[in-house]
């Protein structure tokens, strides 16, 4: 726990000096459009990969304990190239679009189809290696990621222009070094210990019936949360102006960012241990995993109205010292962000108790219409008060699904104890 700690730390520094650097080397209006292009990037990764992420996690434990690691891994490879191939025919798709309609965005699109693809292939080796209980090996490299994500663009830009292309491109460049590092501790920690032997093709295929059955709900609600997460800026990029958008990107990376990374810390810990000691979801052993989640959800609360306390307090004094002058003046801003943070992460931890007990489509109503909701808050927010109604709509969206999805986690236990 110490070094994982310590590798989120790093990460979250690199993220921190991230912000720094880039806000030294565009403006708000190149910062914005950076902003737009990275919410086309997650798309592919949040509805095709993200799934796939989500199974590998879930199911490695199960098959360590049966010894199918070698199906385990062959069926995650089906999907992920079944994945692949759609991402493909995605950003060929928006490619030719765009060719038509907007071409000084088909460069942009193109990068950030490749971005897309590179970090859902490394949330997947992160998911499996962080299921294997490597988290070290997890920590470090989303260390590695953020710092490469603030040092290359630094580097770029001694031999090109600073621009939101440029800055892409280091980013893709990123991804790849934090693939190959993956790679080589993916071949060491997991495939070098397999036995392996002739392949069952059908393990294999009852394997990848079995996640797709447990993942597919992942790609239905995450069309609708991108949609959400897109919609703030893109709301401001519509109803005010680029400049708008490149402010409220740094408050959200500094306000909201941070507070997900930490939680994201406490996830990746305790996940794998619930979903091996919780097995084939029993009731007994439901309860016991609902009884830590409390804790943690309580804590959780507690960090998050500590956290927009001094957000509060010292607001102005985290702008002037991580962000270049013309980003300062969304200051007030910043408690509002990093609250809205805190009650999604929180959420997020009462979504394990669902996924532990592999009822993972009682979760599509809640993120759907959550994720409408917010869409529709976000457009509202930002026609009406800009970006502090953006900001405003963001924080009562995510107390909105914090309060349902622990209601549905509650009645859930309730039925079984009945």
């Amino acid at each position: 726990m110490f070094g994982v700690a310590w590798g989120q730390i790093a990460a979250a520094a690199g993220g921190i000096f991230g912000v720094r650097i880039l806000t030294g080397l565009l403006g708000p209006t190149a910062y914005g459009e950076l902003a737009l292009a990275l919410t086309a990037a997650t798309l592919a990764q949040l509805v095709v990969l993200a799934p796939v992420a989500a199974s590998g996690q879930r199911f490695l434990a199960a098959s360590r304990e049966a010894d199918h690691t070698q199906s385990f891994l062959q069926a995650i490879g089906v999907l992920f190239l079944g994945a692949t191939l759609l991402v493909v025919a995605l950003g060929s798709a928006a490619g030719l679009l765009l060719f038509h309609l907007a071409p000084r965005w088909l460069h942009l699109m193109l990068v950030s189809a490749l971005l897309s693809w590179l970090a859902g292939t490394n949330s997947i080796l992160d998911a499996i290696q962080n299921a294997a209980r490597e988290r070290n090996v997890v920590a470090w490299h989303q260390a590695l990621g953020q710092w490469m994500r603030a040092l290359l663009p630094l580097g770029l830009a001694v031999f090109f222009m600073p621009d939101s292309l440029m800055s892409m491109c280091a980013y893709c460049a990123g991804a790849v070094l934090v693939m190959a590092s993956q790679l080589t501790f993916f071949w060491k920690t997991i495939v070098s210990r397999i036995r392996w032997r002739v392949t069952d093709i059908s393990a294999v295929r009852q394997r990848v019936r079995q996640y797709w059955q447990y993942s597919w709900p992942f790609a239905t609600w995450g069309l609708f949360t991108w949609a959400q997460s897109a919609s703030d800026r893109w709301a401001l990029e519509f109803f005010r102006q680029r400049a708008d958008v490149g402010v409220y990107q740094v408050l959200y990376q500094l306000g909201y960012s941070p507070i997900i990374l930490i939680t994201s810390y406490v996830t990746w810990v305790a996940s794998p241990i619930l979903f091996a000691r919780v097995g084939n979801g029993g009731s007994r052993d439901l309860e016991r995993v609902w009884r830590v989640l409390k804790y943690v959800i309580s804590l959780s609360l507690a960090g998050t109205l500590l956290a927009t306390l001094l957000a509060v307090c010292l607001g102005r004094l985290i702008l002037s010292l991580l962000a270049a002058a013309p980003y300062r003046t969304g200051a007030p801003l910043l408690p509002l962000l990093t609250l809205s943070g805190g009650l999604f992460a929180t959420g997020q931890f009462a979504t394990l108790q669902l996924m532990c007990g592999a009822r993972t489509g009682i979760l599509i109503a809640p993120k759907i219409l959550t994720a409408v909701l917010g869409i529709i808050a976000n457009l509202l927010g930002s026609y009406c008060w800009g970006p502090v109604g953006v900001v405003v709509a963001g924080t009562f969206t995510s107390a909105f699904y914090f309060l349902w999805i622990l209601r549905i986690a509650r009645r859930q236990m309730s039925g079984l104890s009945a």
